[in-house]
């Protein structure tokens, strides 16, 4: 998780990075250079939500197949304890 979570802070602080780059040397006007930020912002926020939603998605998968892998470990050891009690008896 903190990989991932790295990675996404780089992402933001690039994207902001090229965002104050293109303002510094836009040669438009303010109009259309606030369009076009504008623009950039929606699509960031949608790349942002696309991914946010992807990685919920994943950790919820993984989620269940370690709540079914841990419900099986659980059952398998209550078998094998009862297997030591019956030869213990």
């Amino acid at each position: 998780m903190k990989t991932l979570r790295t990675v996404f802070i780089s992402f933001l602080v690039g994207a902001a990075a090229g965002t104050a780059a293109g303002l510094l040397f836009a040669p438009e006007k303010g109009e259309r250079t606030r369009r076009r930020l504008r623009r950039r912002a929606e699509d960031l926020r949608d790349n942002i939500e696309e991914t946010l939603e992807t990685q919920t998605a994943k950790v919820q998968d993984f989620k269940e197949s370690a709540l079914s892998k841990a419900g099986k470990m659980g059952k398998r050891l209550t078998n094998n304890l009862n297997i030591v009690k019956k030869q213990k008896a």
